[in-house]
């Protein structure tokens, strides 16, 4: 045996093809995948997107693309002429902020490395040492001069920087929680709160001063700072969403009536009402006095993966797992698009515009749909099969993304 190539997982290799330049091998896997390994036996490249077993496989004559077929009755086509093994790939889960006319991002790398880059991935300001588990989560605070990461170990780490992106100090705590799911800033304290898969959430405030918040009984999935970062609202996987007081940490209250995991949640611009989607498919709006129900919005087929306001608070949109997006007002539909195909197309991020005419959602494509319906929408493809976020600046004009091929997309309107 020359060299043995291992699978992501313990799967079955259904079919294999070599790369007319010898460097690579490609397999169709039983966990719906087509991985890439080097001769070398690295794992290199896992394609998702089939949705059956992948019976075949087969690099063009360039080897410039993969061919593949599956029992899902589809057949896909890969790019793999931009692939590079030293191009760093970064995770999907990433954060982005403006500073003085540049993009600073902040996202894990391929190798489980905590990254900072400044327009491209070419621009490196920061490259931490290889975590131990992987990284889930990235922050960056409002006015950039602190970042925050945590890991599926339960560890978080925060950096501060100089004006010139120098690094001043460095912060590891060990929050003694389970997987670090999820990280945000206050919007003007330089707070962070760190949701964790053991239920609880931790807030830091500075040096060695913590505060943990406990009462979900599930995963909490995501966490929004509110009321001048004096309240803070959770979601969890215990199909609750929770609004607590920030200086106490003390539960105000609790919002009940799903069924199903919360798996997105927003607070409106006018700070009234508070919004949450959940695999029961269903869109709850609730008031943010005191979390009584205000509107159940159903009509989705599917597990509703995101919602958000519009920036006048007069609308909100949701994204299903059918690639199906819905316009609300005061409780009705305005108006439903829909993705018209059912690989990938989890609607996992939406935004409107600051002037809620357009809304731009991320699945296994970047679109921008009207508002009004009067326009076509309009469509960026990635390489990869699907991504999680989408990042937009205020005049809607500069996009970013990261997808599952660890692809980095700047995309700026012309």
């Amino acid at each position: 045996m020359l060299q043995c190539c291992e699978t992501k997982k313990v799967e079955t290799v259904l079919n294999i093809s070599a790369s007319s330049d010898g460097k690579y091998l490609a397999g169709g896997i039983s966990n719906f995948t087509v991985q890439v390994w080097s001769l070398n036996g690295k794992l290199v490249a896992v394609h998702q997107g089939h949705a059956g077993w992948v019976y075949h496989v087969e690099f063009d004559r360039s080897s410039s693309r993969i061919m593949s077929s599956s029992d899902d009755g589809t057949i896909m086509m890969w790019n793999h002429s931009d692939f590079d093994e030293t191009t760093i790939k970064l995770k999907r889960d990433f954060a982005v902020r403006e500073r003085q006319g540049h993009l600073l991002i902040a996202a894990s790398d391929q190798n489980d490395s905590f990254r900072i880059v400044r327009d491209s991935v070419r621009d490196i300001v920061y490259t931490s040492v290889q975590q131990k588990s992987r990284i889930r989560c990235c922050g960056i605070s409002p006015d950039t001069s602190l970042f925050a990461f945590g890991c599926d170990d339960g560890l978080a780490q925060l950096l501060r920087l100089s004006p010139d992106l120098d690094v001043m100090a460095e912060f590891q705590l060990n929050l003694q929680q389970e997987s670090i799911r999820w990280c945000r800033f206050s919007s003007t304290k330089n707070y962070v709160a760190f949701c964790s898969a053991d239920s609880t959430v931790v807030i830091w405030k500075g040096d060695d001063e913590t505060m943990v918040l406990q009462d979900h009984t599930d995963v909490v999935h995501r966490c929004k700072f509110f009321d001048n970062d004096s309240k803070l609202l959770t979601a969890s996987y215990d199909a609750t969403l929770k609004v607590w007081d920030v200086a106490t940490g003390v539960c105000l209250y609790t919002c009940q009536g799903h069924t199903e995991w919360v798996l997105d949640c927003d607070v409106s611009l006018d700070e009234k009402m508070l919004a949450s989607s959940s695999a029961d498919k269903l869109v709850k709006v609730w008031d943010a006095r005191d979390g009584r129900m205000i509107y159940c919005l159903s009509g989705h087929r599917d597990c509703v993966r995101s919602c958000r306001f519009a920036p006048d608070s007069s609308l909100l949109a949701s994204g299903d797992d059918l690639g199906e997006i819905r316009i609300w007002r005061d409780g009705s539909l305005v108006r439903s698009f829909a993705e018209n195909t059912a690989i990938f197309s989890w609607v996992t991020d939406l935004s409107f515009s600051q002037d809620c005419r357009h809304v731009v959602s991320v699945s296994n494509n970047i679109k921008w749909w009207s508002v009004d319906g009067t326009q076509p929408p309009r469509t960026f493809p990635i390489l990869g099969s699907h991504a999680r976020f989408v990042w937009h600046n205020a005049d809607f004009t500069s996009f970013i993304t990261v997808d599952n091929a660890g692809v980095l997309y700047i995309l700026k309107q012309l």
